[in-house]
């Protein structure tokens, strides 16, 4: 049993629509709310875990999870994600950083697939990230345009990321 600071009241909220379907696939513009390193399920290693918040243009208010594989016995995971938190970090703007919080708040564009599972339910997943560029109305974005702008990748910043730029 859990005995509350004070009395809660269910009137005061709506029921909502209850709608937990995936997203279509496709790009949205986001934004980091929380986050936190986690350690792993096994124990021999840590992750960075993210909700991001999707801020549009359709799906607003809607939330995603992502985790980050940033210390793992596999040397190849490991890359895999400190890659993905390059790209993240490069897409809010802040490329060193050394407290997750860094990156909060920022609006960045999200790549969202669908993972099909019999066992748990489809869900979204989230497959890339990149910097927002508002000078191009990309047609491939989540919701479409109605621009006839060719979509177009985002020029990768020339250099490397080296792994001792990460924290962890």
């Amino acid at each position: 049993m859990a005995k509350l600071t004070q009395e809660f009241d269910s009137s005061n909220y709506d029921e909502g629509d209850g709608d937990f379907a995936p997203m279509p696939a496709g790009w949205y513009r986001g934004k980091i709310e929380e986050s936190d390193i986690k350690p792993t399920n096994a124990g021999t290693g840590k992750y960075v875990w993210l909700q991001i918040r999707i801020v549009g243009p359709t799906h607003a208010n809607r939330v995603v999870f992502d985790q980050i594989n940033v210390v793992n016995p596999s040397e190849t995971a490991m890359q895999i994600g400190r890659r993905q938190l390059a790209n993240l970090a490069r897409a809010v703007g802040v490329p060193r950083f050394d407290d997750t919080a860094q990156l909060h708040g920022k609006v960045f564009e999200v790549k969202l697939k669908i993972n099909r599972s019999q066992e748990y339910g489809d869900k979204n997943q989230v497959a890339a990230y990149r910097a927002v560029n508002d000078m191009l109305e990309d047609t491939s974005f989540s919701g479409g345009g109605t621009g006839s702008a060719q979509p177009q990748t985002q020029p990768q910043p020339s250099g490397s990321f080296s792994d001792d730029e990460i924290p962890f």
